[in-house]
């Protein structure tokens, strides 16, 4: 899908690779998800690590918008496969070479519920990360963020996912126009998938 340009946010450039990671490593730094398929690294970056490679893999793959303030960012995939290449190979080895196998796996668990709860068929859009830095969130950026690109979803008819580990986003997707479809346990985490009406 074509990325657009919206009023107070753009398509990120490789230029804004630095900030995009900055800004989702510091919103997911207490995320309960994250916390859980890093559980197993003791790696004192695995949270910058696993950041680095879902930019990174939204770059290939996807498309990253970010504000014009570079204080907010967000990641949206959809079900096209990514071309097997030598970066995908490398940046898939690097992510196992730094969290090792058990952080990996949860990983592949994460992704296997995720097909199990996307369609199989298609066209389709997944919002896999949207952040805002400390100091400028409760300013509207998420929304900002999140709004314009949903309509553009919507006038196309695409359907939107996502999933998230925080129970109080689930009020605020909800009324982004998103609903509940199903929740998944993990031993203490509730991992709840949405999908835009």
């Amino acid at each position: 899908m074509q990325q657009t340009t919206f009023t107070g946010i753009r398509p990120a450039t490789t230029a804004d690779r630095q900030a995009v990671i900055a800004i989702i490593s510091s919103s997911f730094q207490d995320d309960p998800c994250f916390a859980w398929l890093l559980e197993p690294s003791d790696h004192p970056e695995k949270v910058r690590i696993l950041t680095t490679y879902l930019v990174d893999e939204t770059f290939a793959n996807g498309q990253v918008y970010i504000t014009d303030d570079q204080m907010g960012a967000a990641l949206w995939h959809t079900n096209q496969a990514e071309p097997m290449s030598w970066l995908y190979v490398k940046r898939n080895l690097s992510l196992l070479w730094q969290l090792g196998i058990g952080s990996i796996r949860r990983c592949l668990r994460m992704q296997q519920y995720k097909t199990d709860h996307f369609p199989t068929e298609g066209p389709y859009a997944y919002l896999a990360c949207i952040g805002v830095l400390p100091q400028a969130q409760g300013k509207g950026l998420a929304n900002r963020l999140l709004t314009p690109v949903l309509q553009q979803y919507t006038a196309q008819r695409i359907p939107i996912f996502l999933e998230t580990a925080n129970a109080t986003n689930v009020d605020i997707y909800e009324r982004k126009g998103f609903s509940l479809t199903d929740t998944v346990q993990e031993n203490d985490l509730s991992i709840y998938f949405m999908r835009h009406n």
